[in-house]
């Protein structure tokens, strides 16, 4: 097992980076449904409040994970996150197109046309996706503030405010920069931000006690045993 050291500015960087991701996600996903969905204003509150409701789920989740295990269980949501950002768009995609050519007449573009199977399945698999992107940057946030409390190096009101610091960046972002990209940039680049906070995390983490010294223990005999046979 593997101990997490993070410093007070790494915990907040990182903080502030998982809310931008998650957000910017999100946004996408609802993006797409606003092209889709009549009702655009009805669609950003059902994405939005499914997300808010998967974070509060992500958070309890945290809870049931051990402290020792906070740094290791960290690194994997990371990693998860980077796969999920890199699939999500082909995934949204690919049902777009099946509900599109397949379940939707095109000559029906009333609110009736929402009420066939295709377009309650392809609602019902966005969901998912943003219910999976809302629960996993939950439980990093939990993470953090698990790893945080065990660390002392933050007051957790200042973790929370560089995570709303996050989210405003995000929101900027949703309104400046993403009309110039379009939603397959804007996902590998989230999905690269998390593979670098996955690396970042990887590469900071060192050894518990109990890990060194078993792994001297190990060496000790391993050079024991060498000179046993040379002799």
């Amino acid at each position: 097992m593997k101990a997490l050291r993070l410093s007070p500015f790494s915990l907040g960087l990182i903080a502030a980076i998982n809310s931008i991701c998650g957000l910017v996600m999100c946004q996408l996903i609802v993006k797409l449904l606003t092209s889709i969905h009549p009702d655009s204003m009805q669609a950003q509150i059902v994405g939005l409040a499914v997300y808010l409701g998967a974070i509060a789920l992500g958070q309890l989740i945290s809870d049931y994970i051990e402290d020792h295990k906070a740094g290791i269980a960290l690194m994997k949501v990371e990693f998860l996150m980077s796969l999920i950002s890199l699939t999500v768009p082909l995934c949204v995609y690919t049902l777009y197109i099946i509900t599109k050519f397949y379940f939707i007449d095109d000559t029906q573009t009333d609110q009736i046309g929402i009420l066939k199977p295709g377009i309650i399945a392809f609602f019902a698999c966005v969901q998912i996706l943003t219910v999976s992107i809302g629960i996993s940057s939950g439980l990093e946030f939990g993470l953090l503030l698990r790893i945080n409390k065990r660390q002392g190096v933050l007051e957790n009101s200042t973790l929370i405010s560089f995570h709303y610091l996050g989210s405003l960046a995000a929101t900027l972002f949703f309104y400046w920069i993403f009309p110039k990209l379009n939603m397959s940039s804007i996902s590998v680049l989230v999905a690269i931000s998390y593979y670098c906070i996955f690396n970042f995390i990887k590469s900071i983490s060192v050894p518990n006690a109990g890990d060194k010294t078993k792994w001297k223990r190990s060496m000790t005999n391993r050079k024991s045993g060498c000179h046993k046979k040379w002799a």
